[in-house]
């Protein structure tokens, strides 16, 4: 599953890249028909089809993130990390903007690249690092946790559409490898 996550993740966050290719590469046909439109249009066509897996999987991760979560754990060391977006714009989707894809050449080293740039944030865990979610809201916090029977303090990044501040109580899903979508918790007392 977490596998599926950070896959899902790493499509998810080419949404630019996918939306900038179909509006560089797309043509007219002089004939309108399907098929025509289709035949002129394969790349584009991919990267449509990747485009609704990307919103397909938003609202995948959307309802997933409502589910059951762990906690409460006390944010006792908090850092804003928004900074990791606009790292992962402007190392990786910017500069594959720039790639032409008139050839099947050119559209097979493309291909390699984004396979092995995937297969590396999949690996490094950079998947919390999606330019893509920061449109939705989300921000990225590096922070240290307890919970509240004085157990070690843990550290960790959190995905979350709330503000959260030191000594926050949170509840957490985890994402894998200290990565966790996070949400305050509002506890009876």
């Amino acid at each position: 599953m977490k596998t599926f996550i950070k896959c899902g993740m790493y499509v998810l966050s080419l949404c630019l890249l996918f939306i900038s290719i179909i509006i560089k590469q797309i043509e007219m046909p002089t004939s309108c028909t399907i098929s025509a439109l289709l035949k002129a249009n394969i790349v584009p066509a991919i990267c449509f089809f990747l485009l609704m897996f990307s919103v397909w999987f938003y609202f995948q991760f959307d309802s997933m993130t409502k589910g059951s979560k762990k906690g409460p754990y006390k944010i006792v060391k908090i850092e804003n990390a928004n900074s990791d977006y606009l790292v992962f714009l402007t190392s990786y989707i910017i500069p594959l903007i720039g790639f032409e894809l008139e050839t099947v050449r050119q559209i097979i080293y493309f291909s390699v690249i984004l396979i092995a740039l995937g297969l590396m944030y999949i690996k490094t865990n950079l998947f919390y690092a999606n330019p893509t979610l920061s449109l939705f809201n989300f921000t990225i916090y590096k922070v240290n946790y307890e919970c509240e029977n004085n157990k070690p303090v843990e550290s960790g990044i959190l995905l979350t559409k709330e503000k959260l501040s030191l000594y926050d109580e949170i509840l957490i899903i985890n994402l894998g490898n200290n990565i966790s979508y996070a949400r305050k918790a509002y506890i009876r007392k």
